[in-house]
């Protein structure tokens, strides 16, 4: 199954299969979410981009440790309120709130399911 949404409430990123990404966790309380870069240009480009977006985005994931995890066969949806950058180790660190993939989605826009 495929859903297709046609736009979210803020700029969404997908970080669990990018092949620029080497690593993804959460902190133990769950509002720290630590990315890692396989580049020093991909890291850079996160970087100038994710800056653009101050009012927050969000990040999609499907880790252990980042909302209902592995277990759960389910996405999580990560609001992004801001970021700190680490050049020498490639990371990003964003301190974000887990929030349903219904509270993502802009509510006048379509969502559809192919089986």
């Amino acid at each position: 199954a495929r859903i297709q949404v046609s736009a979210f409430k803020a700029p969404t990123v997908s970080v669990e299969h990018s092949a620029h990404v080497s690593a993804v966790s959460c902190d133990s309380s769950g509002k720290t979410l630590f990315i890692t870069f396989t580049s020093a240009d991909a890291w850079q480009t996160a970087v100038d981009d994710w800056s653009q977006h101050r009012d927050g985005f969000y990040i999609v994931t499907y880790v252990d440790g980042c909302g209902p995890g592995v277990a759960s066969g389910k996405q999580s949806f990560h609001l992004v309120h801001g970021f700190t950058s680490d050049r020498s180790a490639l990371t990003i660190t964003c301190k974000m709130e887990t929030t349903q993939f219904h509270d993502a989605v802009h509510p006048d826009e379509n969502v559809s399911l192919e089986m």
